[in-house]
This record gives structure tokens, sequence and C-alpha cells, in this order.
């Protein structure tokens, strides 16, 4: 996982992945331009808060007791 620095990309059999924090900043640079604060920026950074949410609890957990959890909807 990198931060963007494209020289990454030219590796052979290697998948790069960008990282949350700079993905959830350009949510919020959207959302901070908004005029009305609302659409599919915030939707994005409420989905980002709960993957936080879920993280932050899963951390707590052995690999067993993450592995019988279920992912939710809501």
């Amino acid at each position: 996982m990198t931060d963007g620095y494209s020289v990454w990309r030219m590796l052979k059999k290697m998948t790069n992945l960008g990282c949350w924090a700079h993905a959830r900043r350009k949510f919020k640079d959207a959302l901070d331009l908004s005029p009305k604060k609302t659409g599919q920026a915030k939707q994005a950074l409420s989905y980002i808060q709960k993957l936080y949410a879920i993280e932050n609890k899963a951390q707590f957990l052995s690999v067993a007791e993450r592995g019988k959890k279920k992912v939710s909807g809501s």
C-alpha cells in the first residue's frame, strides 16, 4: 500500500493499493467545497467512518473472533 507514489506502479506482479487516509482527504476536500455540505462526498465519508469504527472494534478481537463476525449492511 502506498501514498500514490507512481514508481510503485512499475513493479511487476504487484498490486498497488491506495491508502484510506489519502482517499478520505479527497472526499473531505470535496465536501468542504460543497455549498450545501451534502451529496456523494458526505455519503463516502459516512461509509469510511463506519469502516473505521469496525476496524477499531476488530483490533481487540482475536483472529478467530474476527472470522466469526459478519458484516451487516447497516
